[in-house]
């Protein structure tokens, strides 16, 4: 009888043993019945944590546990518990719903009784797993949107980039065509001592258009002269202010915000001037109805999380500009294409051929960068960024008043490989009184020069020739003559043949094409100093 007792309680101790042990999993244990709305024969307490059910709760109801299964993951748990019973395990992940209606998910993994008809298990919360897996994923996407993002981005700048260079060639070589045009012209006015016929004027009127066409296709080029100083843009901005008005239609409201303690940026005033009106000309033909264009300045700090969307721009300071206008919006696919020239949708052209490439290529030039945002329907905004710089506003200078001598009689020697630009400029000076000497290149120019009771006073000289360019053909005269004075012409910039390592800040430069009265000014100018 004492041996009976003795095995009753040894049993009813380790049953407690257990059920201690039991109670300090990190899990909910479970014995069910096998069936799709099988009773649970036990639960642990855990349960309660879990989904807020007491273990009496629990095993009281039938059909439960189905209840609180996500419906969308039914099918997959039916799939798993047909499958168990083929390998007499199982272990599944699916959703759950708590009794206050909160989701989670669980990891329910277990084993199949001997004869089939139980199911032992443990259920996991794994729900911050879950969560830190989406996250993680979520992180995944971006980056990969990202890396997608960028590598259209560079597409696009490589794309831009040779469609610049290749702007850049033809607007050099268009603007010695316009140059042989507009100096022809004058020389023609010249001859008939009066303004010429209609049709000579249309013809004159023609090439300066074409001029303001090689402007943009430089601009868009990142390779138009610059004349960089110190500016505020909202002084900018209240200067062309009567101007922009008269740009656009009397049901077009201009509107301006702009920032009270407006940073200081370093950039072409022209070039500014030329980036707001295209814009503006831009956003009022965006609106064939009644609408608004506002432009807003501001001050902003980029910052390493905003350089994660757009890498290619440091972090610093930069003054915003946005133009915004109310029109017809654009979608993703014009937004793709807006700076591309004469890109064209079949409602409108986008920027007028080059409006808008020349804006970004002004962008660029000035070290900024610009976003386009829009929707169909919602409007258009273009944001400029620009770096600030630490400095206080130039005021422009003041121009110099300059006593033109009279310089006739001296020797000019023309060096250009374009005989027709060549010619010209030629033809011009010597009615002005010069004597003119020429030459095709810069080997041929040294031959000239160093011909017998030959002396030179100036060389006007292309900068890009074969055989010999201007400045190793300055160079070779300068060593005959220290005192000769040279003019050098080209029809790329300032800006690029400087950032080239061709020509020297500071030295005398005229950018075809320009006038034969601003040559003449500037050959009188530098004769007479």
């Amino acid at each position: 009888m004492k041996h009976k007792e003795s095995s009753t309680n040894r049993w009813k101790e380790s049953t407690e043993e257990i059920r201690k042990i039991l109670e300090q999993i990190p899990a909910v244990v479970y014995v069910a019945e096998i069936g799709e709305f099988g009773k649970w024969i036990y639960v642990s307490p855990q349960i309660e944590a879990l989904l807020g059910y007491t273990p009496q709760e629990w095993t009281a109801q039938t059909g439960l546990y189905w209840q609180h299964i996500h419906p969308d993951d039914r099918n997959q748990v039916l799939e798993h518990e047909a499958a168990s019973k083929r390998s007499g395990s199982f272990s599944s992940e699916y959703r759950m719903f708590a009794r206050d209606g909160g989701e989670l998910w669980i990891r329910d993994e277990g084993s199949i009784s001997k004869d089939g008809t139980y199911y032992y298990g443990f259920l996991f919360d794994i729900t911050k797993e879950k969560q830190a897996e989406e996250k993680a994923k979520e992180v995944e996407r971006r980056q990969e949107e990202t890396r997608l993002e960028l590598e259209q981005h560079f597409r696009a700048v490589h794309k831009f980039e040779a469609i610049g260079r290749l702007a850049a060639g033809v607007a050099h070589d268009f603007n010695n065509l316009l140059m042989t045009i507009t100096s022809y012209c004058e020389l023609l006015k010249i001859k008939m001592s009066s303004p010429g016929p209609q049709e000579l004027q249309e013809i004159q009127r023609a090439a300066e258009q074409g001029s303001v066409l090689t402007r943009h296709l430089l601009a868009f080029g990142g390779k138009q002269m610059q004349a960089p100083r110190k500016l505020d843009l909202n002084q900018v901005l209240r200067n062309l202010e009567p101007m922009l008005k008269r740009l656009v239609r009397e049901d077009v409201q201009i509107k301006m915000i702009l920032a009270e303690d407006l940073g200081v940026i370093e950039a072409d005033l022209s070039q500014m001037e030329e980036m707001i009106i295209n814009l503006t000309i831009n956003a009022r033909e965006a609106m064939p109805e009644a609408g608004d264009v506002l432009l807003e300045t501001t001050n902003v700090l980029i910052d390493e999380t905003v350089t994660l969307a757009h890498p290619n721009m440091p972090p610093g300071k930069y003054l915003r500009l946005c133009v915004s206008d109310t029109g017809v919006g654009l979608d993703e696919d014009a937004i793709s294409h807006v700076f591309e020239p004469f890109y064209t949708r079949k409602d409108r052209t986008m920027g007028a051929g080059l409006r808008l490439p020349a804006v970004y290529g002004i962008v660029k030039q000035t070290g900024g960068f610009i976003w386009v945002y829009g929707e169909p329907g919602q409007g258009t905004t273009f944001k400029i960024y620009l770096p600030l710089v630490d400095a206080k506003v130039e005021s422009p200078a003041e121009p110099e008043e300059t006593t033109l001598q009279e310089t006739s009689g001296q020797s000019i020697l023309v060096v250009d490989d374009n005989d027709a630009v060549r010619m010209a400029i030629g033809a011009y000076l010597e009615m002005s009184g010069f004597q003119i000497l020429q030459a095709a290149n810069g080997k041929e120019a040294i031959q000239v020069a160093s011909r017998e009771n030959v002396k030179v006073d100036l060389v006007i000289t292309d900068l890009v020739m074969p055989q010999m360019g201007g400045l190793e053909l300055s160079q070779r005269l300068a060593m005959q003559n220290a005192d000769l004075k040279v003019l050098y012409m080209s029809g790329y910039t300032e800006a690029s043949v400087i950032r080239q390592g061709v020509l020297e800040p500071g030295a005398f430069f005229l950018q075809k094409p320009t006038s034969m009265q601003v040559l003449l000014k500037k050959v009188r100018e530098l004769l007479s100093s």
